[in-house]
């Protein structure tokens, strides 16, 4: 994306060549949005760091869903989730 862009192609331009939203090149493009580190260059990896905290138990009353994503969907009833997954989709 970086080389695209140096080379002078739009965002516009570079999203459609990588097949990826022009939102999504806007924000790679720029460290400072999405509250990264305003000193990072761009292209620079940051450190992470993992927690091992196991996630708080569930009341077993409650179902849960676990999308693909990582996503976690507590507290809801059977009726708001499924619900929520139609407006998803």
């Amino acid at each position: 994306m970086h080389r695209l862009l140096a080379e002078g192609l739009s965002e516009v331009q570079v999203a459609e060549a990588l097949g990826l939203s022009v939102k999504t090149i806007g924000r790679w493009a720029s460290p400072r949005s999405e509250g990264l580190d305003p000193t990072s260059t761009p292209g620079q990896l940051l450190p992470v760091r993992l927690a091992a905290e196991p996630l708080a138990p569930v009341p077993e009353a409650h179902p849960v869903l676990l999308t693909p994503a990582g996503h976690r969907v507590t507290g809801l009833s059977l009726e708001q989730l499924a619900l929520l997954l139609r407006m998803l989709e």
